[in-house]
């Protein structure tokens, strides 16, 4: 349904799906607005449920703005995907967010536009960079998406302080760390939980499939 929404033939492969016929070169916009607004309108808040989405049992949403038309809470929250992290991180390299920072969508919101909207210059022998004033982000394997991951972020927390109750702080971290800031854990699920998945091969495997590559948020 999603992808007849947007005049895309689901019947196709996915390498099809996803050409764009005659196109020999794709160029970034910097426009952020416009990224965040496909970001929501595809992944985050979709007309029609993601497929991975309807068939997963073990969350009951059909997509993650549903997640907090019925869900709210007051406690901080923790934010601890890998790239959602990483992304943040790099906002406060740059100096465009502070090391205070605890969720504030608008200035996020701020940020963003102005980090997505510096130009991209490829250096020799270095690779391509994001060039801000007071600092060079090289582009990566990891960094690539970096805005379109930036957007999710934007999403999320604006769908948080859009619920029934708002949450006292938004924080992103991947790991937990001691009174002398030492890190001690990785932040996830339990331990138990995933062994308990995994060695039941059988369900494991079907509960991935029918989840996609959702079953690891």
């Amino acid at each position: 349904m999603l992808c007849r929404e947007n005049r895309i033939d689901p019947s196709q492969p996915l390498e099809q799906r996803l050409q764009f016929e005659g196109c020999k070169r794709i160029k970034g916009t910097g426009d952020f607005d416009r990224c965040y607004a496909l970001v929501e309108r595809f992944i985050v808040g979709p007309k029609y449920p993601l497929p991975a989405n309807i068939e997963a049992a073990s969350s009951g949403f059909e997509s993650l703005k549903q997640v907090f038309q019925f869900a709210s809470t007051s406690a901080a929250m923790v934010i601890t995907g890998g790239a959602m992290v990483g992304s943040i991180r790099v906002l406060k390299r740059a100096n465009l967010l502070g090391s205070s920072f605890s969720g504030d969508p608008h200035e996020l919101e701020k940020a963003a536009r102005i980090f997505c909207g510096a130009s991209v210059k490829v250096e020799d022998g270095k690779g391509a960079a994001i060039h801000l004033p007071n600092h060079h982000e090289k582009l990566g394997v990891w960094t690539y998406d970096i805005c379109k991951v930036i957007a999710m972020n934007v999403a999320l927390v604006k769908h948080m302080m859009a619920a029934e109750k708002r949450p006292a702080s938004i924080s992103w971290e991947k790991s937990v760390k001691n009174d002398e800031g030492v890190e001690v854990a990785d932040l996830g699920w339990h331990v138990g939980a995933i062994l308990q998945q995994i060695l039941d091969v059988e369900k494991f495997g079907r509960m991935a499939y029918e989840s996609g590559w959702t079953y690891n948020l």
